[in-house]
């Protein structure tokens, strides 16, 4: 997992749910949280097409350190550097 790769320091998860429903993405992210998986580097994910209403409201009710939801594209991408470069 990205923990533990050192020349990682922030990943960016971009979906567009056609076939594929980002509430899914977005529960399976969720679940790992529950079992108590650290998320010690930043994940930025942005989450868009079938399913993106819930799955934005499972990973707002799980309130996950270090894991951020953005909706637009661009604004993923500015905060995952952002966040690469420390700034928050």
């Amino acid at each position: 997992m990205q923990n533990n790769d050192p020349t990682i320091q922030v990943m960016l998860i971009s979906c567009f749910g056609g076939m594929l429903n980002v509430s899914k993405v977005a529960s399976s992210i969720a679940i790992m949280a529950k079992v108590g998986v650290e998320f010690k580097k930043p994940i930025v994910i942005r989450l868009r097409g079938e399913g993106e209403i819930d799955a934005r409201l499972k990973l707002r009710d799980v309130n996950i350190d270090n894991v951020y939801v953005e909706e637009d594209y661009e604004k993923s991408v500015k905060l995952a550097v952002k966040l690469a470069k420390g700034i928050k």
